[in-house]
């Protein structure tokens, strides 16, 4: 039988469970692979209330319900945590020059120039 677009495997799967189950009188016992820990397989099982066991190899990391972390802003956790951490250096303004008498301006040097040089023939000659 070939899976319709509309249906799962496991959806098919318990159709076709439901069907055997008719014909037999027995309490029949569903040994099966890990597909068939699916939700869709399970839930398709219940809705054709085929009266079976099944024994299920499942996923050991599997989890079947858990409720969802809280949301935490990243500000709200260091605020709990109350960090050691200093806080930041102000940028960008600076304190400015400690306050007291001027200073004045600096002293102004006279400019000494390179003359050119001599060779060391016309040092002696001179």
């Amino acid at each position: 039988m070939r899976i319709p677009t509309d249906q799962t495997a496991g959806e098919v799967a318990a159709f076709q469970l439901a069907a055997l189950a008719k014909m037999f009188s027995r309490h029949l016992l569903v040994v099966a692979d890990r597909y068939y820990g699916r939700a869709a397989f399970l839930t398709a099982l219940l809705e054709q209330e085929t009266s079976c066991d099944a024994l299920l190899r499942i996923k050991a990391d599997r989890v079947y319900y858990r409720s969802p972390p809280p949301h935490r802003r990243m500000a709200a956790i260091i605020a709990k945590l109350d960090t050691p951490a200093l806080s930041p250096k102000l940028r960008g303004k600076s304190p400015g020059s400690v306050a007291g008498p001027r200073l004045g301006r600096a002293k102004r040097y006279a400019v000494v120039k390179k003359g050119s040089k001599r060779s060391a023939k016309a040092n002696k000659l001179a």
